[in-house]
């Protein structure tokens, strides 16, 4: 039996089950598997299974469009690709987009659909080899744009510098200019300090957001994490942790907050409570423009226009413990303790070792108020596993050198240090 088809039949098992998640993890490893575009059975049967998970989870126009594209028309698979792009399932995108440009070769809306697929799923080598395939198609600027973006993912950084420079003045790309000619600066002001090699997580996150990565994971970390967590339980500890780094790097680069600006949810406030204990400064509602370090926990719980106002903070700081980075938030902090996959904090329900049963449990998650787990944060131990290589004297020296962002701070999906996903 074929590794495609081995999958395609734990789906099919996984739906009956009435089980989508597992349905949906098999489908992404089929459709990784090499050579679907040269197979039109493999891809209809790809698409039709697709629609069986989309009616499944009551997403429509999914299922719709997979079912239409199963038929492998031209305006039916790309139809249903940009779709399984837009939901966030590029890996499935990328055969299907394959198939298209066997079929129409240098066709721009195929290769940019392509090439943005082949990023969202961190192949950014994949999508440079593809734009440099034929160099013409590259006077349209999206396709430029496109080359220079993943060629900074991929490391190739004076690939990156070329086409930026090449980029036409319009006002479509001057913003995504400004963001590509601000990550080249942050690459040559830490290139003397940092390897900037596929295992310098703090250099690359500095380098394309252009804020600083407080805290690598030790676990798994030559493993295949290179720093990142896959599946972590927050703790006091590690809050307070993150948030004595914080006040080490505000130090190195002179900066002293006058407050604490707490953001809106549960979670920010216990980050906030615990900073304005530990450092003596009165803890305020955050407000755009508003003197003082803004304090999130998480940015995955805030909602829209929270994340709009962050995104045009202008000089306020922003200091975030956990960002998810399979998901990353429309914002870059620029100060963040760590990168994880799945995050539970430490007031959410959580598995716990029960020794005397010798097995795992369940703990509910706590209804206790934010100033309770804030004053745990203020009197833990700071206190958790690191990486050799993550030294507070290490951090410290990077940031003296990797100062404050200036202009625009977003996230970036992606980039040359690759980690293991799960799911």
């Amino acid at each position: 039996m074929s590794e495609f088809v081995r999958r395609v039949d734990d789906a099919i098992r996984a739906l009956a089950d009435g089980d989508i998640g597992r349905a949906g993890g098999a489908l992404r490893s089929a459709a990784r598997v090499e050579g679907l575009e040269d197979d039109p059975e493999r891809m209809t049967k790809l698409l039709v299974v697709w629609a069986r998970v989309g009616r499944a989870s009551d997403f429509e126009e999914l299922a719709e469009r997979c079912s239409a594209a199963a038929g492998l028309g031209d305006q039916e698979l790309y139809d249903a690709a940009w779709q399984l792009v837009e939901v966030g399932l590029p890996e499935v995108a990328v055969p299907v987009l394959r198939l298209l440009d066997w079929r129409h070769p240098g066709h721009p809306e195929v290769l940019s659909e392509l090439a943005v697929a082949l990023r969202d799923d961190g192949r950014h080598g994949q999508a440079c080899d593809l734009l440099l395939r034929d160099p013409s198609v590259l006077e349209q600027p999206l396709l430029r744009y496109l080359l220079a973006f993943n060629a900074l993912s991929d490391a190739r950084v004076e690939l990156a510098r070329e086409h930026v420079a090449l980029l036409p003045t319009t006002p479509d790309l001057d913003g995504p200019r400004a963001v590509l000619r601000g990550a080249l600066g942050r690459h040559d002001l830490v290139a003397p300090i940092s390897s900037l090699d596929r295992l310098d997580l703090r250099g690359w996150h500095y380098t394309l957001t252009g804020g600083v990565l407080l805290h690598l994971s030790p676990y798994g970390y030559d493993e295949g994490m290179a720093g990142r967590y896959a599946w972590t339980q927050d703790s006091p500890d590690r809050i307070r942790l993150g948030l004595d780094r914080a006040a080490a790097v505000l130090a190195a680069w002179d900066r002293a907050p006058e407050a604490v600006l707490a953001l809106p949810e549960r979670g920010d406030r216990v980050l906030a409570e615990a900073a304005g204990a530990l450092w003596g400064l009165p803890v305020r509602t955050w407000a755009p423009g508003v003197d003082g370090l803004a304090v999130a926990y998480d940015l995955a719980d805030q909602g829209p226009e929270v994340l709009d106002a962050l995104e045009a903070r202008g000089d306020q700081l922003l200091f975030v413990h956990a960002d998810c980075w399979t998901d990353p938030p429309p914002v870059a902090p620029d100060l963040l303790t760590l990168l994880y996959q799945v995050h539970q904090a430490p007031w959410q329900e959580r598995l716990a070792f029960d020794a005397e049963a010798g097995e795992a449990r369940h703990e509910p998650a706590s209804d206790e108020p934010a100033s309770t787990w804030a004053a745990r944060v203020a009197v833990a131990e700071d206190w958790c596993d690191v990486h050799p290589s993550d030294s507070l004297d290490a951090l410290t020296g990077f940031a003296s050198t990797a100062l404050p962002c200036q202009g625009p701070r977003v996230s970036w999906r992606g980039g040359p240090v690759r980690s293991s996903r799960f799911g």
